[in-house]
């Protein structure tokens, strides 16, 4: 799957959860299934399992935007799952665009701006093959300083739990006489 399908599908379970408010992984699944198919988007960039949609879920957790709430009970499973919500108000707006075939970071303005001449085999010159592979780098690298930077907010809140965790079990052993 391509970073633009991956993207499309956070913005989709994103609009999704702001419209039904907090949902488990299956009912988002449904929701997403729904919103998409009415609106005529292709069906293969829609996530198929509950298990692809908790991804989109826990990397939308971890750049902030998602958060678990608790837990419920469901007659499918046989257990309790997790359901999640925003962490922040947000207007729904309108359904994200599915990207077009190809498109994966690609801008108009380098597919209309020939340099060159075109090769036999692909139709693209030299340059433009260029082009796009340092626009596809360029969306490489900006993925990973986002990935890099919730990561490290994970880390700091997860420092900063075990600190507090921490202070209170020196405080309970200090308080415990000798």
């Amino acid at each position: 799957m391509s970073a633009t399908e991956r993207d499309y599908q956070l913005d989709l379970a994103l609009h999704c959860l702001c419209r039904i408010g907090d949902a488990t992984a299956s009912e988002l699944l449904e929701a997403m299934g729904s919103a998409a198919l009415d609106a005529g988007h292709p069906r293969h960039l829609l996530p198929v399992t509950p298990a692809a949609v908790a991804g989109l879920l826990r990397d939308l957790d971890r750049r902030g935007e998602v958060a678990r709430k608790e837990n419920r009970p469901s007659s499918r499973d046989g257990r309790v799952v997790a359901a999640w919500g925003l962490t922040t108000e947000r207007e729904c707006g309108t359904l994200p665009m599915p990207p077009r075939a190809g498109q994966a970071g690609m801008s108009t303005a380098v597919a209309v701006a020939p340099f060159g001449t075109p090769d036999r085999a692909g139709g693209l010159t030299p340059e433009l093959r260029m082009g796009l592979l340092e626009m596809e780098f360029q969306a490489l690298l900006d993925q990973m300083d986002r990935d890099h930077q919730a990561s490290q907010a994970r880390a700091r809140r997860e420092f900063e739990a075990f600190r507090v965790r921490v202070g209170k079990v020196l405080a309970f052993t200090e308080a415990q006489p000798a």
